[in-house]
Formats: C-alpha cells, structure tokens, sequence
C-alpha cells in the first residue's frame, strides 16, 4: 500500500502517528491529532493504522474538517488487519481472583508484543513502507504498538537523510511505566498489580489478593493459541 501524497503541503511539518486499531489508544491519537491542528491547522498529519480503524479514521477526518477547513489530516489503513484481537476479549472480562490472572497473564505476555513472527514481519514491512514514502519529521507511537515503535527505530537507525525525532505517547499512568524502578516490597504491599482494578495505595485487606496476583503475574504463562485475523483487509 502505498500512501496518497497528492496535494502534500511539503513545507509544512509532517507528522505521522502510528496506533493500535483499539479505539482506547486510537481515541489519544485523534484527540491529539485535532489538537495539533487547532493550535496550527497547517500541519501535515498523517494517522496510520489496520483495516479495522477505517471506519473511525474516515469519520474522524470529516469531524475534523469540519471543526478546521483549512486542516486537511490523512489516514493510512494498512494493508494488514490487526489479528491481535485476543487483546479486546481478555480485557472485556469483569475483575475478580479467577478473571484478573488471566488478564495479568495477557498483559505481561502478549500486550506489547503479541503477534507471533509470521504476522508480525508484514505489519513493520508495511510501516516502513508508509514512513519511508511520507519522509516525517517526526513520528508519533501508540505506547502499546510494538510494531510502530520497532519500525520507527529501524527507519531512524537506516535513514540517510534528517533523522525524525520520536515521540512515544503514555495514556497509562506514569507508575505503569516505572514499575522497574520500583522494590518488591513497593510491588507487593504498595501498589496494584496492573490490571489487578485494586485501589492505590493498597489497603491491607487487598495486600493479599495483590501478592497472589503478582504471582500469577510473575509465574510462566502457557503457549497462546495462535491468532487468526478476523476482518477483511481495506485499501486506500
């Protein structure tokens, strides 16, 4: 799939963002998208995602025409859907001793990276086919899509030209993102264990429960299904 690039403003600065098809983290990146052009409706902003975010992508940039005439975002639907729907489906289950550790199992082992090689390789082929052809100054990633922050990283390290600075977006609280600098005794009788849906700090009626999922959080996880893609692929 190769981008559209008629009617490209080339001096304007260009930004691609790269997200899950997930509306929970797409949402951040089309509040920040119409943000952006609110404060300069010049900017050349690019969205891309799989098949899936079509839909929401072709409503949200009439919304955002709309709200800015001058603004003119592009969306870029990959070629590839997003087979990584287990995701979704862990996530919907209600909390509770026997529901969460399957969620914390998940989350440890299959969020951030949780497509097995074979679909994996095409998604990166294709963003380094869209960011190699749009040249952005700056690249814009989704915290929890692997594969647009590995793309991102290659495209800097092979690039021959200006190199585009990265910026990584981080919906999730900051304590999600510094639990490696956190002590055991801060992880068992501080804080919850990510998706455990326990309050903070803990209270010590829940410090047990929180010890048993850090268990189920730290113990091996079995061999996940492999995945099949469940949507038909859209073109652009």
């Amino acid at each position: 799939m190769t981008p559209n690039m008629n009617g490209q403003r080339a001096s304007s600065p260009r930004i691609i963002i790269l997200t899950n098809s997930e509306l929970g983290q797409a949402n951040v990146a089309f509040a920040l998208t119409l943000g952006l052009l609110e404060q300069d409706p010049n900017l050349d902003i690019h969205i891309s995602s799989f098949a899936q975010l079509q839909t929401p992508l072709d409503t949200f940039t009439a919304l955002a025409k709309e709200s800015i005439p001058s603004a003119r975002p592009s969306v870029i639907a990959t070629d590839q859907p997003d087979p990584a729907k287990n995701f979704i489906t862990t996530s919907s289950l209600p909390p509770g001793p026997f529901t969460t550790p399957q969620f914390i199992r998940m989350y440890l082992h299959h969020l951030m990276l949780c497509w097995p090689a074979p679909e994996l390789s095409p998604i990166i082929t294709t963003l380094l086919t869209t960011i190699s052809t749009l040249q952005p100054h700056t690249i814009i990633i989704d915290s929890l899509f692997s594969p647009g922050f590995i793309a991102a990283l290659h495209a800097r390290s092979t690039s021959t030209l200006s190199l585009p600075s990265l910026i990584m977006l981080t919906p999730n609280t900051i304590k999600d993102h510094i639990t490696h600098h956190l002590s055991l005794s801060e992880h068992l009788f501080r804080f919850p264990v990510n998706g455990a849906a326990l309050p903070a700090p803990l209270p010590r009626a829940s410090i047990p429960l929180n010890i048993f999922y850090f268990l189920c959080l730290t113990s091996p996880s079995p061999k996940p299904a492999s995945t099949t893609p469940d949507a038909t692929p859209c073109k652009t």
